[in-house]
């Protein structure tokens, strides 16, 4: 039973229209373009063409884009989760300290191991959409 990411979208594009907001911002916040940068959301749809070519048949590159975009936020939402739960110690802001970069840093690599989490998931996800 594969999700239907295009129901979703019609969904949130109507919730934005009717709070006044343009489709082009629905858009921008979805990351339609963004997605082919998010390791997370290529994993899934490399892994899709490999081993389940039949959940992409038939869909328009759009459509799929659009999936992916949707891989793509619920990937950035656990990234920053992930880098806010790394940060939420003590000793790991001491750690830090006032060292911006050096916090970046910690974050990134925080994000980066999230990253590898999630892609190891992906055949379960994947079969579970």
């Amino acid at each position: 039973e594969m999700m239907d990411y295009d129901e979703l979208y019609r969904a949130l594009a109507k919730e934005h229209l009717e709070s006044g907001l343009e489709t082009e911002h629905l858009e921008w916040e979805l990351g339609l373009g963004g997605w082919e940068k998010d390791p997370v959301a290529v994993a899934m749809r490399d892994w899709c063409l490999l081993n389940a070519p039949e959940s992409l048949d038939g869909k328009s590159e759009e459509q799929v884009g659009r999936e992916m975009a949707m891989v793509h936020l619920l990937a950035e939402a656990r990234r920053t989760a992930a880098a806010q739960a790394w940060m939420g110690t003590e000793q790991r802001r001491q750690l830090a300290g006032d060292d911006a970069a050096k916090k970046a840093a910690l974050m990134n690599a925080a994000a980066s191991s999230e990253n590898e989490v999630m892609i190891s998931e992906i055949p379960d996800i994947a079969i579970s959409l």
